[in-house]
């Protein structure tokens, strides 16, 4: 079983996986706080999908720079229920993220298509105005609603 251990991957959240009561509502359990680690990523930025209440991942001016959370240790289970969050517009990708001061590879949920975008997308803005807005229209833990 060493095997599966080895397959544990990291995932960068940008998004609304950077709230708690997102994340729980997607495995079902509230993530321990030593599975998370703040980090950030270059030459990218977020914006919010035009018509929906949550954001995608763009290419951006390589200063550019997203504050996230790393994500640690998960597991198949868990990775199947967050790819089935993200539905069939997104798709995981490799990517650098720097977390205390190291550089660590991780993944990250990119749109596969051209999403219509709107403007910057601010996680503490959403946070406090459109959480609510976005489990109610938006989210579905079988795929987040279409823009």
């Amino acid at each position: 079983m060493p095997e599966d251990k080895d397959r544990r991957a990291s995932l960068f959240f940008y998004g609304t996986l950077k709230a708690a009561e997102v994340r729980e509502a997607v495995l079902g359990y509230k993530v321990p706080e030593n599975r998370l680690v703040g980090a950030t990523l270059s030459g990218f930025e977020v914006r919010r999908v035009a018509g929906t209440f949550y954001p995608m991942i763009v290419t951006a001016q390589p200063e550019a720079v997203i504050e996230g959370v790393l994500l640690t240790g998960i597991d198949k289970q868990e990775l199947d229920r967050l790819d089935r969050l993200e539905g069939v517009n997104y798709q995981r990708i490799d990517v650098e993220v720097e977390c205390d001061g190291q550089m660590r590879t991780a993944q990250l949920y990119k749109p596969i298509n051209k999403l219509p975008a709107a403007e910057l997308w601010d996680f503490a803005n959403w946070y406090k105005k459109d959480l609510d807005n976005f489990l109610s229209q938006d989210f579905d833990p079988d795929g987040v609603r279409r823009p």
